[in-house]
């Protein structure tokens, strides 16, 4: 009786370990293989993360169905140096340079589509990357009989979320506040409206100030404000 119970034994495992292989051969035939290419389309010339050649890198994130990162490279240049292994699903892929908020001087550039992979067969993702903010910059006189005129002036602008302030006296060691160099990057508002201020006071204590928006606001998108000195008619 303990014989036949150890070839019993010995044949259920033999059994375990074929079904075991047959699975890992099986499996091999589960990926399928992703090429991408990665470029980009700079409306503007931006300094940021640059490789050694002087060209943009962009990190490559590719998440599955569940919204899970299965595979991520720092430099887009390695993910496209071959095709890349994955189980049969539907992926997003990412790409991007930088981080998307609301900063002075801090460009975002990314694109991301959309790829379904199958078993044993290419699949292939062309991204091109661009700005994913809104561009804002401003202008103010630069002449001495303006600036003698004002103790302070400033244009705050809001996404709906966050806002920047550009000013005559920017607050050191604040970051949302910049001077007239500056160039503003904001999200793309949820609502599409861009509200600005304008507010100045002048060297007799006197305060003006104004609200103004801008409607139907998208990425890539650059707005610049110049003011100028008017006379305006009572």
């Amino acid at each position: 009786m303990n014989v036949i119970k150890r070839i019993c034994l010995l044949i259920a495992c033999g059994v375990l370990l074929m079904s075991c292989a047959q699975s890992g051969m099986q499996e091999d035939g589960l990926y399928g293989y992703l090429t991408l290419d990665v470029t980009d389309d700079l409306k503007d010339l931006v300094q940021m993360k640059s490789s050694s050649s002087g060209q943009l890198v962009y990190r490559v994130d590719i998440y599955d169905s569940d919204e899970v990162l299965v595979k991520s490279f720092a430099d887009h240049n390695e993910a496209m140096a071959q095709p890349i292994p994955l189980l049969m699903d539907r992926y997003k892929v990412h790409a991007i340079n930088g981080e998307y908020k609301t900063a002075f001087n801090a460009p975002c550039f990314d694109d991301q589509e959309n790829v379904r992979v199958y078993p044993e067969k290419p699949a292939s993702v062309d991204l091109v990357c661009n700005l994913s903010q809104v561009k804002f910059s401003v202008h103010f006189p630069e002449d001495d009989d303006f600036k003698n005129s004002f103790s302070k002036y400033e244009l705050i602008v809001s996404d709906g979320t966050d806002e920047l302030i550009f000013s005559s006296a920017p607050v050191a060691d604040n970051p949302t506040y910049g001077g007239f160099a500056d160039t503003a990057y904001l999200k793309v508002p949820e609502d599409g409206i861009l509200k600005y201020t304008l507010s100045m006071l002048n060297k007799d204590g006197a305060h003006y100030s104004s609200v103004a928006q801008i409607e139907s606001v998208g990425r890539a998108e650059h707005y610049h404000l110049d003011f100028k000195v008017g006379e305006r008619e009572d």
